[in-house]
């Protein structure tokens, strides 16, 4: 998977902020999680909190550990209406801004606060502008015309302004020919219940089902000689697993060896997932 990190602190001790600028300055913030609306947008996220170090927090005494939560920005629904992308040196980009039962784009955008572009660009003041808006419906359909000089790794685009009220608006949208949320399937430890049989659970670490597949594992014995099975990977739901039985070819295994095995997981839309590990074949 190739990430794309922004830059910048997630969080810091002055984020419990009320909305009078009164801090609850905790001594430490853990365990962040992320609460999510239907589209899967990050509302509100929680923290365990506590006012003093763990060691000096005793029972019956005066410090405190709690479960915080704190309301986020969400981002907005926004569409590349392009069906490619823009081309190299110069281009137009149409952004459809979604309206939404508590947001009225035509009303509530600053269109001239607007930078679009991609995110590393924008998150530095060097977004494009906004060229014209119109009316689309109930949406709200943004031009941006200019070099967008997007990167090879860049498979989103950032949409930073304002509210006609000078709130945060912010939302990110896929570039054309991207997909959306993919599997991530990874293999854990495998292991042999006889010497025809090697056991492996896969597990799908990504928001979105894995495709029916094939597996490759290649075990390597003392000798050097490979020998090179296929699984078959079925659809696995996010979070989800799969534990297979991989069948060995009789005599093929020794006793009492280790193997090297070599796993090779596909990923859609990126490399191949390779995991090397070792494992002792049973002894008879």
């Amino acid at each position: 998977v190739s990430w794309m990190w922004d830059q910048g602190k997630a969080y810091d001790i002055n984020v419990a902020t009320h909305p009078d600028g009164t801090r609850e300055r905790w001594y430490k913030f853990e365990r962040p999680n992320i609460r999510q609306d239907e589209s899967g947008r990050a509302t509100h996220i929680y923290f365990a909190v506590i006012d003093s170090r763990k060691d000096i927090d005793l029972g019956n005494d005066n410090h405190s550990s709690k479960i915080i939560a704190l309301p986020l920005v969400p981002q907005r629904r926004v569409q590349i209406l392009n069906p490619s992308p823009p081309a190299t040196g110069g281009g137009e980009i149409q952004l459809a801004i979604k309206a939404e039962p508590d947001f009225d784009p035509h009303v509530e955008v600053d269109v001239e606060s607007l930078s679009f572009g991609s995110p590393g660009a924008v998150d530095f003041g060097k977004g494009i502008k906004a060229s014209r808006s119109e009316k689309s419906g109930k949406d709200l359909v943004v031009t941006f015309s200019g070099d967008f000089a997007f990167k090879p790794a860049d498979y989103c685009a950032k949409l930073l302004g304002k509210t006609a009220k000078s709130d945060l608006l912010f939302s990110y949208a896929l570039l054309p020919g991207h997909s959306g949320p993919t599997a991530i399937l990874s293999p854990r430890q495998p292991a042999f219940s006889t010497q025809e049989t090697l056991l492996v659970t896969v597990e799908n670490f990504g928001l979105a089902a894995s495709d029916a597949a094939s597996m490759k594992i290649i075990l390597t014995g003392s000798d050097g000689t490979p020998l090179e099975l296929n699984a078959d990977l079925p659809e696995i739901q996010p979070s989800g697993s799969a534990d297979l039985s991989v069948k060995i070819p009789q005599a093929a295994i020794k006793p009492g060896i280790q193997y090297q095995v070599e796993m090779i997981t596909p990923c859609k839309g990126s490399q191949p997932l390779v995991t090397k590990t070792k494992v002792d074949s049973p002894i008879q």
